[in-house]
C-alpha cells in the first residue's frame, strides 16, 4: 500500500520530536505489558505534590490567544490550586478541593467574563489532568475493561469508562484530537481504536514503549467520537522520576499550552494552599 508523502513528513517529525522531548529520560526494562503499566501505575502513585511556576497560553478555534504567567500547586488528593497573572496584575485564582471548584476573577466587569471563560477553560483542563495521572488508570482493577496494545513506539493502554460515569473518553474518529488506527504505530493521532458497542467511552495512554513516560491522553465519547487530547513534552528526571513540563491540551473549544519552570515534586505544601479566596466564586 502506498503511504502518502504527508503521513511519512508527519511520522518523521513525531519521531524527531519523541527524540529531544525524552533526551534526558533512561530506558526501562520491563518482560511484558503488564509489568509496563504496574511500573507507569507506581510512577504516577509516586506523585504526592507538585508546584512549579510556568506560562499558560490560552487559543481559540479562531486563533485568538493570550498568555498568563501561572502558579500552580497540586497533590495526590486531586486538590489543585491555579493563579494566572497578566503583566503583574492577578488575573484568576481557581481552585479545587474537596468542598468543590472555586474560582476568583476581577471586579472590572469589562474583564470578568472573558476571564471566566479562561478560568472555567482552566478548570476542565485540571479535572482531565487529575483523572489522566492518577495511576489507577494503568492498574485498572477490572482487566475485561481495560486492553494493552504494543506498536512500534507506543504501548496504548485503553480504559473503558462507566456509562453512567459521564465523562468522555478516547477513541478516535479520526477527528483532530482522536485518530483511528493504522500502520505499525496506530498512525499519527492515535492508536488502537475506540471499542464498539454500547457502554461508556474510552481513555486511551499511549507510553514510549523505551522510558514508559506518557505521550498523549485521548478521551471520547460513548460513540468513539475524540472529545479531547492532552500531549506531553518537555520530560526532565527530577529525582528518579521523569515528569513532563510541558502540556498541550487540545478541544473543539481550541487549545491550552501549559510551560512549567522550576518543578517541585512532593515538597510540602502550605496548610492554605487549597483554600479558596474569600470572594471566590463557586462554580456549578
Amino acid at each position: 500500500m502506498k503511504i502518502p508523502a504527508a503521513l511519512l513528513l508527519l511520522v518523521t517529525f513525531a519521531a524527531g520530536c519523541r527524540s529531544s522531548s525524552l533526551a534526558n529520560v533512561p530506558s526501562v526494562r520491563y518482560e511484558n505489558t503488564e509489568q509496563a503499566m504496574e511500573i507507569a501505575a507506581a510512577r504516577a502513585d509516586a506523585v504526592k505534590t507538585i508546584s512549579a511556576p510556568g506560562l499558560m497560553t490560552l487559543r481559540r478555534p479562531d486563533g485568538e490567544s493570550v498568555r498568563f504567567d501561572v502558579a500552580l500547586a497540586r497533590d495526590d488528593a486531586g486538590r489543585l490550586r491555579l493563579r494566572a497573572w497578566k503583566l503583574g496584575r492577578a488575573v484568576f485564582d481557581l481552585t479545587m478541593n474537596d468542598d468543590g471548584v472555586y474560582l476568583l476573577t476581577p471586579d472590572d466587569p469589562s474583564l470578568k467574563q472573558k476571564v471566566r471563560s479562561a478560568g472555567v477553560s482552566a478548570r476542565q483542563l485540571a479535572e482531565t489532568w487529575n483523572l489522566f495521572t492518577r495511576g489507577d488508570l494503568f492498574r485498572a482493577e477490572d482487566r475485561q475493561d481495560r486492553r494493552v496494545s504494543r506498536f512500534e513506539r507506543w504501548l496504548v493502554c485503553e480504559v473503558r469508562q462507566p456509562a453512567a460515569s459521564g465523562r468522555a473518553s478516547a477513541g478516535g474518529d479520526g477527528g483532530p484530537v482522536g485518530g483511528r488506527a493504522g500502520g505499525s504505530d496506530g498512525g499519527v493521532n492515535g492508536a488502537g481504536g475506540a471499542r464498539g458497542g454500547g457502554g461508556g467511552g474510552t481513555v486511551r495512554c499511549a507510553l514510549d514503549t523505551v522510558t514508559l513516560v506518557p505521550l498523549w491522553y485521548v478521551m471520547s465519547d460513548e460513540q468513539g467520537r475524540a472529545r479531547f487530547r492532552l500531549d506531553l513534552a518537555d520530560y526532565r528526571m527530577i529525582g528518579d522520576l521523569p515528569f513532563a513540563h510541558r502540556y498541550t491540551a487540545t478541544s473543539d473549544a481550541g487549545e491550552i499550552l501549559i510551560t512549567l519552570r522550576d518543578v517541585e515534586l512532593n515538597g510540602e505544601l502550605p496548610p492554605d494552599a487549597f483554600k479558596p479566596p474569600r470572594r471566590a466564586e463557586k462554580l456549578p
